[in-house]
């Protein structure tokens, strides 16, 4: 097997996000793709093709409803599932959702979140042996920004974000603390993406500074949960077992010279993308942490080059000595987008625009390129073990 402590090197993540959206309506990921019934058939569809770790999704806003009782209705359903098909699975106690009773600026932001993420905890101990790995806020710096700066999703404010993400880091941590003094067998994986913006030749220097000074505001959550910054908010090291990587095609940006200097996504095989391998090895030499990408894939015939580019970077992170544990695919099921509800075709099994059972449809060319790439990988260490051991 390859170097990991997870069941399986390769993984799959749900689409999980429960945001209350532009148009006041609750987006509810697991349920449009139909997961949240079919997930007995897709846990055994992953297993089929060597996939045993994936990644699922709590929604807080409909777990918790402002009494002292926790309601966790199909996400229970879905941990028994998980646990009866032998699935390892990473929990996110919050993707993009927050009650629709609690005001998320007030002070008792961090209590609530505290008190369901030990009774998350709690529950999904009931359906797990051995380590717990959870994941106490999906992507802070995205969610902050898409909440609280372009007020697209709730609390729909414009101008707080960092207020909110000062908030969402302190219940973090918070919680986390309340979850290991009941149970010591947990690992805190901190997920955000991981982006790169560069300046344009002959931009301004302030535009230059900014370029070169955004590698310190895509990591300032991550600081922020180990103490590093914002100290106050009681963050420390021991928060941070695993970093979890998130990174697509749009985490690469340039920053045009003239005025009002707009960023650019960068197209796939633009030559001045920085190697994803760099931005792992910038994200290791900054924390010294075991990294897992939490987070990647394309969309329609651009998911085999993708995954092709990413595996050649996963393999030079290997060779430089990162402990990168694992990749998973995200997400690993099609899923509408956010805002149009228009089909992505950005997993490693589709469905058809309007099929309301969402039947699932293997995209083959991805899943034999990734599924060659693991037998290959693991043959390779298969055999460096038995020469060392001559």
């Amino acid at each position: 097997m390859l170097q990991t402590p997870f069941k399986s090197y390769l993984m799959g993540g749900f689409e999980a996000c429960h945001a209350l959206n532009e148009h006041r309506v609750r987006i509810d990921m697991i349920g449009v793709t139909r997961h949240d019934v079919l997930c007995r058939e897709d846990y055994k569809m992953l297993k089929a093709n060597g996939i045993y770790t994936i990644r699922e999704g709590l929604g807080w806003y409909e777990i918790d409803k402002g009494t002292d009782e926790y309601h966790f209705g199909r996400f229970e359903t879905m941990m028994r599932i998980a646990q009866e098909e032998g699935m390892e699975v990473i929990w996110s106690l919050n993707h993009f959702d927050f009650p629709d009773y609690l005001d998320v600026f007030s002070d008792q932001y961090a209590l609530r979140f505290t008190q369901y993420a030990v009774a998350a905890a709690r529950k999904l101990r009931e359906y797990t042996d051995g380590v717990l790995y959870i994941n106490p806020f999906n992507e802070i710096s995205f969610g902050v920004w898409i909440c609280a700066d372009l007020g697209v999703w709730a609390p729909h404010t414009h101008g707080r974000a960092m207020e909110l993400k000062i908030q969402v880091v302190r219940g973090a941590i918070q919680a986390m603390r309340a979850i290991r003094a009941i149970d010591n067998n947990v690992q805190f994986i901190q997920v955000d993406p991981i982006m790169v913006r560069m300046a344009e030749a002959g931009a301004p220097d302030h535009v230059h500074h900014f370029a070169n000074g955004w590698h310190n505001v895509v990591c300032q959550a991550w600081d922020m949960i180990i103490g590093r910054a914002f100290p106050e908010l009681g963050g420390s090291p021991d928060l941070m077992d695993i970093v979890g990587i998130n990174y697509y095609v749009t985490n690469q940006e340039i920053i045009r010279k003239h005025p009002p200097h707009p960023s650019v996504q960068l197209p796939m095989y633009s030559r001045f993308r920085i190697p994803f391998v760099n931005m792992i090895q910038s994200v290791y030499d900054r924390y010294h942490k075991p990294i897992i990408i939490s987070e990647t894939g394309c969309y329609g015939n651009l998911r085999v080059p993708w995954w092709r580019r990413t595996l050649r970077d996963v393999d030079a992170a290997l060779a430089r000595g990162i402990p990168l544990w694992g990749v998973c695919t995200y997400p690993v099921i099609d899923r509408p987008d956010w805002h149009r509800w228009h089909l992505t075709h950005s997993g490693f099994w589709d469905f058809e625009e309007g099929d309301p059972t969402c039947e699932r449809i293997p995209y083959q060319p991805v899943l034999n390129l990734v599924k060659r790439y693991v037998k290959r990988r693991t043959h390779r260490m298969e055999s460096g073990t038995r020469l060392s051991e001559r």
